[in-house]
């Protein structure tokens, strides 16, 4: 039996396929690769598979400026991450939230705190927590352009 075959998933490639789709600007091929790997990831109960596709809506409709829908499914994703304990996944949705409110500077707070204290209590790797400190930062940047910030 090849390893590869239970390791490698429709929702994952399905997913992937969404991903390089939004990267090159084609949200409407995005959202239907991803509503793919969704409803695949459903089907099969897959406990990373769900939130990471939750996260990939939000994440079109964030490039597309659609703010509450991109917060509704970063939320849902968050939810769902915590259940299946995907700490990873948790910590970029508080990332992704912080783009959402673009004149919401205390809501950004709320959600760098939240990825904070998620981040001294469990072990997450560490890729995924300096792609979630430069969603931070980006948006001090945004927020104080003239500013010089660092860490």
């Amino acid at each position: 039996m090849n390893p590869l075959k239970n390791i490698i998933r429709p929702d994952h490639i399905a997913n992937n396929l969404a991903q390089a789709k939004l990267k090159i600007n084609q949200p409407d091929s995005a959202i239907y690769y991803n509503r793919k790997a969704y409803r695949y990831a459903q089907k099969t109960h897959s406990r990373r598979g769900i939130p990471n596709c939750e996260q990939t809506f939000g994440e079109i409709y964030l490039s597309q400026k659609q703010f509450d829908s991109a917060q509704f499914y970063f939320v849902k994703s968050i939810n769902s991450a915590q259940r299946s304990v995907y700490h990873d996944i948790e910590l970029v949705g508080y990332g992704f939230l912080m783009e959402c409110k673009p004149n919401d500077i205390s809501k950004d707070e709320n959600y760098y705190q939240a990825g904070l204290k998620l981040m001294q209590s469990q072990s997450i790797n560490l890729a995924f927590r300096k792609y979630f400190l430069k969603k931070h930062l980006q948006r001090l940047k945004a927020d104080n352009p003239k500013e010089k910030i660092s860490f």
